[in-house]
């Protein structure tokens, strides 16, 4: 089967970081698949006697989505360094030659479209990249960040550690929603048989914690990516990152009460923004939803949207209003391509990206409704 293209690069790359002892820095995008790619990758480093300088996730209300220039301030004292993206990177051409002017070396795992063109700096690993031959095109980056991490270890992974890889690699898949083929189903497969006898703490606590019924396997790791896939962040670490990391119980045990508690709120704020978008909807014509308020939570624009979305059936565009400028998620049916809707508008937006079912992007509230008209006509057209 063909090879994942730079994976080998990849690998040959941070390798040689970890025999010099370089500084090295991850940087995840705050979901659960950005979280658990992180947390894989740092676990293999450290099996191979490197202790990674800084992890860190971005504040979706503060910093945005992916690498910005805010979040680079957080981790330039790391500088130089070698620096590994997560669930983010292949959009962020600006943000990473800002990177690899602070001294980074530079390497993304990523499994969004290619928006424009491949960025030119550092090793960009990701399945849809151009000239990529590997057959499977919707691996997870939790996928991509464990057969990475094989590589990495070697003859170093051990039975009881890639199946404690596996775990992690499966709950970012499932959190993803992405399909169960090709190694997103080895991975989830192998994680459900052992899931129940997890090592792992934080597993163990949540299933204390919550009544977790067991189901298929992606009913059951749902349940989990209910809880764990929007957290506060604390210093630049989400509080599932926490959780999923911590070997002592007594915390991990307060830990997954807090977030258990915080994800019933969660739901419950959640429906009440779609209600009260699917009731205006009903009273409205038009091929879209696009709703913005400067109340709503960045964080929760994605989950109100794909609830909105699977409602009313509609390509669904929830922002939140930001002073100047504004940041939004996107759902749409199936069959619909979010990212082409986005590319159409391109010359509006200030950053767009994602994957065909689900996306975001960002706009100057002065071309919010120059972005509208631009989406309705896309649609129309099609």
């Amino acid at each position: 089967m063909p090879e994942i293209k730079n994976l080998k690069k990849a690998v040959k790359r941070t390798l040689k970081a970890v025999k010099a002892k370089e500084t090295v820095v991850l940087f995840g995008d705050a979901d659960l698949d950005g979280i658990t790619s992180t947390l894989i990758v740092e676990e293999a480093l450290k099996t191979l006697g490197l202790q990674v300088k800084k992890v860190y996730f971005p504040d979706r209300e503060i910093e945005g989505y992916s690498l910005s220039q805010k979040a680079l301030l957080k981790i330039k004292s790391c500088a130089p360094g070698l620096l590994i993206l997560f669930d983010c990177g292949v959009s962020n051409h600006k943000e990473l030659k800002l990177a690899d002017k602070l001294g980074f070396d530079l390497l993304v795992l990523d499994h969004h479209e290619v928006v424009k063109e491949v960025p030119k700096t550092g090793i960009i690993v990701d399945v849809k990249q151009p000239k990529d031959d590997y057959p499977f095109k919707n691996l997870s980056t939790s996928t991509l960040a464990y057969v990475f991490a094989c590589g990495l270890l070697g003859k170093n992974l051990f039975p009881k550690n890639d199946e404690s890889l596996k775990e992690l690699s499966a709950l970012g898949a499932i959190a993803d929603m992405m399909e169960l083929a090709d190694v997103n189903q080895e991975v989830v497969e192998s994680a459900f048989k052992t899931i129940f006898s997890s090592f792992r703490v934080g597993f163990q606590v949540l299933r204390r914690v919550v009544s977790l019924k067991e189901g298929t396997a992606r009913e059951f790791f749902s349940q989990m990516v209910g809880i764990l896939n929007i957290t506060e962040i604390e210093h630049g670490l989400t509080l599932s990152y926490l959780l999923l990391k911590e070997s002592n119980e007594e915390k991990a045990l307060l830990l997954a009460k807090k977030l258990y508690f915080d994800s019933e709120k969660r739901r419950q704020d959640i429906t009440d923004i779609a209600n009260s978008i699917i009731s205006m909807a009903e009273e409205r014509q038009g091929s879209i939803i696009f709703e913005g308020s400067p109340d709503y939570r960045q964080y929760l624009t994605g989950a109100v949207a794909s609830r909105v979305c699977n409602r009313v059936k509609k390509p669904t565009f929830i922002y939140k209003l930001g002073k100047e400028e504004s940041r939004g998620s996107v759902r749409v049916p199936y069959g619909v391509d979010a990212v082409l809707a986005l590319k159409s508008c391109s010359k509006i937006l200030s950053m767009f990206g994602g994957h065909k079912p689900a996306a975001g992007f960002s706009v100057l509230n002065e071309n919010l409704d120059a972005f509208k008209t631009c989406l309705e006509n896309h649609f129309k057209s099609l």
